[in-house]
């Protein structure tokens, strides 16, 4: 097997990984919703931070990217016209483009990013409704 066929089963196999675990990321938010993940608001907000900044900084990977998807001017010749072409795939390409690779990424980051603020959410409503069971006994 070429080394460039290598890369290509590389790149498929860990487009294919990065998709399971944005699957699995999208089903934490089905555990949020059913009240078995709940994060208290100091733990989440630091995770929350962490997660923002790294969001920003796959847009900015990905406005990189999009500055690397026109042929480069590698001559005027089938060879020159070729790579081009190549390293204008593997940008911009199919699924395994690094593009396409880090919207999914992004997609996987807002997902935990929406799971977090519901778990810190959750929280919140259970801390709540513990407070007024408290106070309801009390005052009985």
């Amino acid at each position: 097997m070429s080394q460039d066929a290598n890369i290509q089963l590389d790149t498929s196999q860990n487009f294919t990984e990065l998709q399971t675990v944005v699957t699995n990321l999208a089903q934490l938010d089905a555990a949020v919703q059913s009240g078995q993940v709940v994060l208290d608001p100091e733990t989440g907000t630091k995770l929350l931070a962490s997660l923002r900044t790294h969001s920003d900084s796959i847009d900015q990977w990905r406005g990189t990217v999009s500055g690397l998807t026109r042929a480069l001017p590698l001559g005027n010749n089938p060879v020159g016209d070729a790579m081009a072409a190549k390293f204008m795939g593997r940008a911009d390409g199919d699924t395994t483009g690094l593009a396409s690779v880090l919207d999914l990424y992004k997609q996987g980051i807002s997902y935990t990013i929406d799971a977090v603020t519901q778990a810190m959410q959750r929280y919140q409503a259970n801390e709540e409704t513990i407070q007024g069971s408290v106070n309801g006994i009390a005052t009985s």
